[in-house]
């Protein structure tokens, strides 16, 4: 792990385009940086790791419930 200061907004940043691919072209990946937002000591590896599997699970999530015939709870 390689440990830094970065800001998390521009790593953001930085994979949106990854990001938005991996959602596909029926999602709309839509991101709300606040200017100037803090620094955090972290990995930038593990950070768009973290990212991207919150991308993936929201996916796969918007996917389950378009289908047809899909449940959903609410409040799950």
């Amino acid at each position: 792990a390689h440990v830094r200061a970065l800001r998390p907004a521009e790593v953001v940043s930085a994979s949106e385009r990854l990001l938005a691919r991996v959602l596909g072209a029926d999602v709309t990946l839509v991101t709300e940086l606040p200017p100037g937002s803090g620094w955090v000591h972290a990995d930038a590896g593990q950070l768009e790791q973290v990212l991207l599997n919150l991308v993936v699970n929201a996916r796969d999530a918007i996917a389950a419930i378009a289908e047809p015939g899909a449940t959903r709870t609410p409040g799950t």
